[in-house]
Parts: C-alpha cells; sequence; structure tokens
C-alpha cells in the first residue's frame, strides 16, 4: 500500500472526527482476502477491512454505511473505494477496539500494528493500520481549551 493511500484514510478519519466523531478508524488486511482477482482497471488485488469506531451510529445501519461510503468516495477517491472488502461499524467498547487503541501511542495519528496474526476471533491478517486523527479544536478554542 502506498504512502499516498494512507494518507487518504487518514483524511477520512480526520473527516469523520470533525463531522460526528470518531474513536478509532483501522483498516485490516485479512489473509482470506489479501489476494483476490482484481475487479478494477487499476489492477487492485487487495481488499482491506474498513473498521469505524464511534459513539454515533444509529439503529439504522445503512444510514452509517452510506454516510461512510459517500466519505471515502468524496476523500479517498472511487477507485480507493473499490479496495474495501467491507465496512465495520464498531462501538467503542467493542473488545477489538479497545485492543487496537491499546497498541496506538498517543498523539499519534497513523500506527501501523506489527505482526499483527490474530485480532481477537478475526481471520488471519496480514497488515493493520489504525488511524486516530487528533481532536478538532472547538469553535472559539485554541488548542481545544476554551478562552474565557
Amino acid at each position: 500500500m502506498s504512502m499516498d493511500w494512507t494518507a487518504r484514510f487518514l483524511e477520512v478519519a480526520r473527516r469523520i472526527s470533525a463531522d460526528r466523531g470518531v474513536t478509532l478508524v483501522a483498516l485490516v488486511l485479512r489473509d482470506d482476502v489479501a489476494a483476490v482477482a482484481s475487479t478494477s482497471a487499476s489492477g487492485i488485488t487487495e481488499r482491506w477491512d474498513l473498521l469505524v469506531s464511534a459513539s454515533w451510529f444509529s439503529t439504522n445501519q445503512r444510514l452509517d454505511l452510506d454516510y461512510l461510503v459517500n466519505l471515502v468516495r468524496a476523500v479517498a477517491g472511487a477507485e480507493e473505494l473499490i479496495r474495501i472488502s467491507r465496512i465495520l461499524l464498531l462501538k467503542p467498547t467493542d473488545a477489538l477496539v479497545e485492543r487496537l487503541a491499546a497498541l496506538v501511542k498517543p498523539g499519534v495519528e497513523i500506527t501501523r500494528i506489527a505482526s499483527p496474526v490474530m485480532l481477537l476471533g478475526m481471520a488471519r491478517v496480514r497488515d493493520v493500520i489504525v488511524f486516530t486523527p487528533k481532536a478538532p479544536a472547538a469553535v472559539g478554542t485554541k488548542r481545544g481549551v476554551k478562552h474565557k
């Protein structure tokens, strides 16, 4: 995966954070979908799972998924959307989210997990990239601290 692609998904995570809030966003490359036949003109052969953890998910997952698909398409591009095998909506209290969050250093926006092998019952994974965008400063604040 190119750094350009990683930067695009960091921007996706930043936009979700700014628009609605997010605990974390992760790209997971599972062994069972790591190398599949290409279905695009660009020859993309890797399919990644996009994990999004946030507290704002509604009971209508279709609306939440539509928001995320449209955001990925707008920020990263339609061709990058083809790289996504599935989108998983996870609560911040989900065991996988807690495990990934524990592996991220505070203040670091992109963390690549070394030797992910098995993550809490998921199929064997080859690669994991976790995005934890810095929280945007609130209106009328500097560095998140309100002015008096």
